[in-house]
């Protein structure tokens, strides 16, 4: 197991919103665009709490013609799955490790996101596949300090007061309109 911490000067849900959409992948994250790209994702929704993407393919890291160990299966993963358990709990699956991210919220201005990654039995401690978790987990980061600023700017943005009201597409937003619409449901019950 490896572990991420950051903390953002950001609402939580913002955090959540980032993770729940996918088209600013290849505008913001091109590394993982190649490995994961965008034009693979769909939207994934399980029950009213719980909503994610997917994209496929899902290439791992490959070292020498060796990838990781992917987790049992019949066969040969190669997508991979984003879920938002709500209200604060992110979970990945990739064919070879998963992940899964709390956030705690300070206030309505920050919030700690710590990440948890595993890796299948074999290759979480085997020295064979260090090198592997490690650029595993340096692509996780890239990611993650990616969305940080990003989602630090959209909190900067949205409590200026310079926007009114956001529009949603029907379409490539649809798990954040489930979002943000059972927050409101919890939150004036």
């Amino acid at each position: 197991m490896a572990t991420l911490e950051y903390d953002f000067e950001a609402n939580w849900k913002l955090i959540v919103e980032n993770f729940l959409e996918s088209y600013h992948v290849p505008f913001l994250h091109k590394a993982l665009d190649k490995y994961s790209p965008a034009t693979g994702r769909y939207q994934v929704h399980l029950a009213q709490d719980i909503n994610g993407i997917g994209t496929q393919p899902y290439e791992g890291v490959v070292l020498d013609g060796t990838p990781l160990p992917q987790w049992p299966s019949e066969n040969n993963l190669d997508y991979a799955e984003y879920f938002n358990g709500t209200p604060n709990f992110l979970l990945g699956l990739m064919p070879d490790h998963l992940f899964a991210w709390s956030l705690e919220p300070d206030g309505p201005h920050r919030t700690k996101e710590v990440l948890h990654f595993y890796f299948p039995e074999g290759s979480a401690t085997d020295p064979a596949y260090e090198e592997h978790r490690r650029i595993t987990l340096e692509r996780w980061q890239q990611v993650n300090d990616e969305d940080h600023d990003i989602v630090q700017r959209m909190h900067k943005g949205l409590i200026s007061g310079a926007l009114t009201r956001a529009q949603l597409s029907p379409v490539m937003e649809r798990n954040i309109l489930r979002f943000q619409n059972h927050v409101l449901e919890v939150t004036s019950a």
